[in-house]
């Protein structure tokens, strides 16, 4: 009897004792299935940008968007001279991303929206996280750029003329960051950028120009939106100067026209 007894618990494992003798059958409990939303793609992107008839009452577009990444750095191309939104994207696995056309606002000025698509959470904080550090130069910046045909590679086109080209101008950039809280975004923050330009021509006139720009930054999950918005004004020294076109864009301004445009991107778009 006391044999049988050991036996019995050592087979516990296989077969009940004085069972059919069958092995009972394993279960398993497996995890729910979780399934992530593909990133946004290209078309996902462009075909959320806003159109005309989404636009701030008064305002008008020209040009065509774009989806071509241009990664700059140095004085003249990002914040601070360390990087544009692009490199900062790159930097951080961006997926896709879309340019609104320039944006012309009533007041004289200029706006734009863009889009970027990533394929994470982490990675959109990431994109967001590097902005604001390369943002942060609180002495500003003083440099040299020269007079172009356009506004590509740190030049400046304030001419519009051939003989100018080469002209050097003195430029003194500075920039702050606050917060942007709004449109149940995950993150929000804005940059406000000051960048006055002087230079002296070789008969002696001096000729100068300040534009202001403020960006303003969401990310909402994998998307980060960005609405920036800029102006001329205070121009001296050139012939066809009208003060009445100077244009300093606030804070107020920008968040006022992104809470017109916010609603058609988020409303156009697949789960981010």
């Amino acid at each position: 009897m006391k044999k049988f007894a050991t036996v019995c618990v050592v087979l516990l494992f296989a077969t009940a004792c004085g069972g059919s003798g069958e092995a009972a059958s394993p279960t398993t409990t497996l995890p729910p299935t979780t399934t992530t939303a593909a990133p946004l793609t290209t078309a996902d992107l462009l075909g959320a940008l806003p159109t005309v008839l989404n636009l701030p009452s008064g305002w008008s577009s020209s040009g065509d968007p774009h989806t071509s990444l241009y990664p700059e750095t140095g004085f003249g191309n990002g914040i601070c001279g360390k990087g544009n939104d692009a490199s900062r994207a790159i930097a951080n696995g961006v997926v896709a991303v879309a340019w609104s056309p320039t944006l012309l606002t009533t007041e004289g000025g200029w706006s734009v929206v863009a889009l970027f698509s990533f394929g994470t959470e982490e990675d959109a904080k990431g994109f967001v996280a590097l902005t604001a550090i390369q943002a942060n130069c609180p002495d500003g910046l003083e440099y040299e750029a020269e007079e172009a045909d356009d506004w590509e590679d740190g030049h400046v086109n304030h001419f519009g003329a051939e003989g100018w080209d080469g002209q050097v101008w003195t430029v003194l950039e500075s920039i702050s960051v606050g917060s942007a809280a709004g449109g149940d975004a995950d993150e929000a923050f804005f940059t406000k950028w000051s960048t006055e330009y002087m230079t002296t021509s070789v008969e002696g006139k001096a000729y100068g120009t300040r534009n202001t720009r403020i960006d303003i930054y969401e990310r909402h999950g994998r998307l980060v939106m960005i609405h920036g918005t800029g102006g001329f004004c205070c121009a001296y020294g050139f012939s066809n100067v009208e003060t009445q076109r100077d244009y300093r864009p606030t804070f107020d301004e920008v968040s006022a026209s992104f809470d017109v445009l916010r609603p058609h991107v988020l409303d156009a778009l697949p789960d981010k």
